[in-house]
């Protein structure tokens, strides 16, 4: 199975999600980017790949460590980008602001993962909301507009409290991939 740790977003910053995403979507009309449904955005914090479904206790017991160790996590929508950079993007994004723990609490997921036999993230944890993928057969010309639209749009006020670490699994289907919780921890460390 493919898994992935992450957190599950507050109902309201998805509702300001979804109005950023189909004010995005009205802007840019392009077959270029393949846009993520709200209910799959989520705040991944590590990407394991192929899992086998007996490690999955052995994540959980890593996880449930970790989640008695963090308290709950403000965090507020910013603003929209692209990565790796707007002349040649490949995922737009919404950027979240969090407090620093958050960044440390997935250098730690990192560690951990890595101590069950799972790949060091290549690049720094930069918290994000992906709201589009850029297909492959793009052409340059489809996303001319895209850098213009992200400025021109308002990131709409919208913050929220991460407190649940989940472990999904991820089934890839035709219609698209399909999210499963295969595990919930509480961040409970207190203040």
């Amino acid at each position: 199975m493919r898994a992935f740790i992450a957190f599950e977003l507050p109902e309201n910053v998805l509702a300001a999600l979804a109005a950023v995403s189909a004010d995005l979507q009205r802007s840019l009309p392009t077959t270029a980017l393949r846009w993520v449904p709200v209910s799959n955005m989520h705040l991944t914090l590590k990407f394991l790949g192929e899992t086998q479904p007996e490690q999955a206790s052995a994540i959980s017991a890593s996880l449930q460590r970790l989640g008695d160790t963090y308290s709950a996590m403000p965090v507020s929508l910013e603003r929209l980008g692209a990565f790796p950079n707007l002349r040649s993007p490949r995922v737009v994004w919404v950027g979240l602001q969090a407090p620093a723990a958050l960044a440390q609490l997935a250098a730690e997921v990192d560690d951990a993962m890595s101590a069950l036999g799972f790949g060091r993230e290549a690049r720094p944890f930069t918290p994000h909301l992906t709201l589009a993928r850029v297909r492959r057969e793009a052409q340059p010309r489809q996303l001319a507009g895209l850098q213009s639209a992200l400025a021109q749009l308002a990131v709409p006020a919208a913050s929220g409290v991460l407190e649940q670490l989940v472990l999904f699994e991820s089934q890839l289907k035709p219609s698209g991939a399909v999210y499963n919780s295969l595990a919930r921890i509480e961040l409970r460390a207190k203040g």
